[in-house]
């Protein structure tokens, strides 16, 4: 038989219940020793809604941060485009026309960010945090189940992208002024 054994509990599961499993195994006569660490899931529950609140407050600087990246990186865009959206403007071109690549394009972005922090949250949950602290495994996810909680990422990225790029490309385009580029002053006209 090997040297040792992992048990694993099932998810969603009471701490009081894992602990009396905890004992049962070391009342076997063949154990030897248990290894949990009941103190570190006992100070985790009872810190759950400091760490929920803290989480909260740290994904809502994360967010306006990242608003203000799209924001940032559209309005730079708009401004390296200028000439041709003067031009569109010249020949018809309504301001929606002229927004909507910008907003496929902050849609993209906040899609490629969120891809990217599904993947930090996969390589997080699957594999760094149970090899370094098995104990968390016993511990629910947030939102019930992962897949609401990657969706609600996702979909958050995804708005998050296309709110910065509704901003910059609805402030910036329509002030294009086309009276700046031609030459000739506010006066002489």
């Amino acid at each position: 038989l090997p040297a040792s054994f992992r048990v694993r509990v099932v998810p969603d599961m009471p701490i009081d219940s894992v602990t009396a499993r905890v004992e049962a195994i070391r009342g076997f006569d063949s154990v030897d020793d248990v290894a949990f660490n009941a103190s570190l899931l006992e100070f985790l529950e009872n810190r759950i809604q400091t760490l929920a609140v803290a989480g909260i407050g740290l994904g809502v600087i994360i967010l306006v941060a990242s608003v203000l990246l799209v924001f940032n990186t559209i309005r730079l865009t708009i401004y390296a485009k200028r000439d041709l959206i003067r031009a569109m403007k010249l020949v018809g071109a309504t301001n929606a026309f002229i927004r909507s690549p910008f907003m496929v394009e902050g849609i993209l972005q906040g899609a490629i960010a969120g891809l990217a922090a599904l993947a930090t949250v996969h390589l997080f949950f699957s594999y760094l945090i149970p090899a370094q602290l098995p104990q968390l495994g016993v511990m629910p996810w947030p939102l019930g189940r992962w897949y609401y909680l990657t969706g609600a990422l996702f979909g958050l990225s995804v708005i998050t992208g296309l709110w910065g790029s509704l901003l910059a490309s609805g402030r910036f385009i329509s002030k294009t002024d086309l009276s700046l580029e031609t030459g000739a002053s506010p006066r002489a006209r």
